[in-house]
Parts: C-alpha cells; sequence; structure tokens
C-alpha cells in the first residue's frame, strides 16, 4: 500500500507540473507600444522586419511556416529551402485572444505584398521577455513545444545577409 501511494504521489506532482507550466511553459508575455515596435528586428538567420511609426512595415524573409495557408498564398515554383520570402503591409498591435481588454502582446502583421505580388494574408507575432530584453516572436505549432523564430530589436538598422 505504501509504493501505491507514492506512485500516486510522483503522478500527481508530474501532472502539476504539467498543468502549472513545467518545464515546456512558454514565455511570458510583456505588453508591446508603438514606440518600442518601431525600429528594425532580426532573427538569427538573418530575416529583417522593420516595423514603421503608423502601422508600415517591410520585411526581408518572412517565415512561410506562418502562413495560414501555403496554397495559393505563396508564389509559384516557392522553395523554402533556398528562396526568401519578401513582403509587406501594415500592422497593428492587439491584446491576446480571449482577453479583449488585457494589454497588447500581440503583433499582426496584415500582409499586403508577398514575394513581389498583391497577397491579402496574416500572421501574428507575440511579444515577450526573453531574460532581460522584450522579443517577438512567430511560434510554429504550439507555443508549449517552444519551436519559435525570435526577432531582437537592432540598435540601428539591421544587417541584411
Amino acid at each position: 500500500m505504501g509504493r501505491s501511494w507514492l506512485a500516486l504521489a510522483l503522478s500527481a506532482a508530474v501532472l502539476a507540473g504539467c498543468f502549472a507550466g513545467g518545464a515546456s511553459r512558454a514565455a511570458e508575455r510583456v505588453e508591446m507600444t508603438e514606440a518600442a515596435l518601431t525600429g528594425s528586428w532580426q532573427d538569427v538567420a538573418g530575416s529583417v522586419i522593420v516595423f514603421e511609426a503608423g502601422g508600415g512595415f517591410t520585411a526581408t524573409n518572412l517565415p512561410y511556416h506562418e502562413l495560414p495557408s501555403f496554397e495559393g498564398v505563396l508564389p509559384p515554383g516557392f522553395d523554402p529551402e533556398t528562396d526568401p520570402l519578401p513582403a509587406s503591409g501594415w500592422w497593428a498591435l492587439s491584446p491576446p485572444l480571449g482577453a479583449p481588454s488585457g494589454p497588447e502582446v500581440s503583433v499582426e502583421l496584415h500582409v499586403r505584398e508577398l514575394a513581389g505580388r498583391p497577397s491579402s494574408t496574416g500572421l501574428q507575432m507575440r511579444s515577450e521577455q526573453d531574460s532581460t530584453e522584450t522579443v517577438l516572436t512567430f511560434y510554429i505549432g504550439d507555443p508549449d513545444a517552444n519551436d519559435r523564430f525570435v526577432y531582437r530589436k537592432c540598435q540601428s538598422p539591421c544587417p541584411t545577409p
């Protein structure tokens, strides 16, 4: 009987860790403002997104994984292994889904041109705290899996590859 209780207690502790945000917990969201967002942001692969005051943006290479539907959105013959995916459009700040009166932690990208052709699609980034700095992230799939593209703000225009 003692071992049964020990096994039950261990199982409960493991489950509590999973549901309480154990090791797979997503980064903490932080509120974003227009002033903090305006400027150049770059990921480790060299992709750059420039956010302009007033709502415009340009990107050198959006993560194609984030497009809601690859079919009909990506240019004909697009090769995700080698082709960059430049884009432009406008951005907006919004609260997270399910909390319409919450802090603005989402950056919505409304893409109007993708790889040189008209587009009408959108993507969403999250503003998060990553150690001591605020970063912008695109998640692939479930945020708890922590599979993400992380953009850090450049102090001056970001170098492009």
